[in-house]
C-alpha cells in the first residue's frame, strides 16, 4: 500500500488501538506493497507495530504476532474486515480490498526488539535502526533498492528450498551489497549487481560494523560452508540467468 494510502489507515489503527498494550504503530516503509502470500521482511511491511512488554516481561517472540492481532481485535476499528496472524506478523484487510501488514516488536524499557527471520528467536538488530538504515539507502539510490529487494525475493523464491534465502536475510544482504553502489537506478542492472555481489557475500555469516554477528543467518553455518557454498552458486547462477534474459520484471 502506497504512504498516502496507508497513512490514515495506520493513524485510525492507532486511535483505536489506543489501550494498554499497545505502544504505537510507526510507519517504516511508505511505498511498501502487501504481498499475498506475504514476502517476509521489512521492505514488503507498511509499519512495525511496538507493544509494551508486561508485567513480569519474558515474552517470546513466538507471542508477538499473536498479541498484536488481540490487541486490534479488541479494538474494534471501523472499515477492518479481518485481521490473520502468521508467525511473522499480522495483516489487516478492510472491506474495500485493501490491506496492511504490520510486524509486531516488543518495547523493552529503552530496547526495541523483533523477532528474527524464523519466527522463534529475537531479531539482530534493532527494527527500527533497522528500517531507518533501510529508509536511507533506498532514499540515496533514488527509491530504487525497496522495489529492487521484493523483485529479488519474487526471483529466490521460485528456486528450490534448498536455495532460497529469508526475507530478512535477502534485505541485509541488499543494504551490504549496495553499500557504495555507484551503478545505474533502474531494475536490470541493480537486480543483476545483488545477484551477484551477494553471491560473495553469502560465503560468510552477516556480521555489523564492529564484527559481531547480526545472527540472521546462523542456520547456514560457518564461512564458506557446505550450505553456503550451494547458495552461492544458485545465486550466482540466477543473476547470470537475469543477465542473459531480454529484460527483468519491475
Amino acid at each position: 500500500m502506497s504512504s498516502r494510502s496507508a497513512r490514515p489507515r495506520l493513524e485510525a489503527l492507532w486511535a483505536g488501538a489506543a489501550i494498554a498494550s499497545l505502544d504505537r504503530i510507526e510507519l517504516l516503509l511508505g511505498d511498501a506493497a502487501t504481498s499475498d502470500p506475504p514476502l517476509a521482511g521489512l521492505a514488503d511491511t507498511d509499519a512495525v507495530a511496538i507493544l509494551h512488554e508486561p508485567p513480569g516481561g519474558d515474552v517470546p517472540p513466538t507471542a508477538l504476532p499473536a498479541a498484536l492481532a488481540a490487541s486490534l481485535r479488541k479494538a474494534r476499528i471501523a472499515d477492518v474486515a479481518e485481521i490473520l496472524e502468521d508467525r511473522l506478523a499480522v495483516t489487516v484487510r478492510y472491506g474495500d480490498g485493501g490491506g496492511l501488514r504490520l510486524v509486531p516488536a516488543l518495547r523493552s524499557g529503552e530496547e526495541v526488539r523483533m523477532a528474527g527471520p524464523g519466527g522463534t528467536d529475537w531479531f539482530g538488530i534493532s527494527p527500527v535502526f533497522f528500517a531507518s538504515v533501510l529508509l536511507s539507502e533506498n532514499a540515496r539510490l533514488e527509491g530504487r533498492l525497496v522495489p529492487v529487494i521484493n523483485a529479488a525475493k519474487r526471483v529466490i523464491a521460485e528456486l528450490p528450498a534448498r536455495s532460497r534465502l529469508g526475507g530478512y536475510h535477502v534485505e541485509t544482504l541488499a543494504i551490504a551489497v549496495f553499500r557504495g553502489y555507484t551503478g545505474p537506478r533502474a531494475m536490470d542492472p541493480m537486480l543483476e549487481h545483488f545477484f551477484a555481489a551477494a553471491a560473495a557475500a553469502v560465503l560468510k555469516p552477516l556480521v555489523n560494523g564492529t564484527g559481531q554477528s547480526l545472527h540472521i543467518d546462523d542456520e547456514l553455518g560457518p564461512a564458506n560452508s557446505a550450505t553456503r557454498r550451494r547458495i552461492a552458486r544458485s545465486l550466482a547462477d540466477t543473476g547470470r540467468g537475469l543477465a542473459a534474459a531480454p529484460e527483468i520484471a519491475p
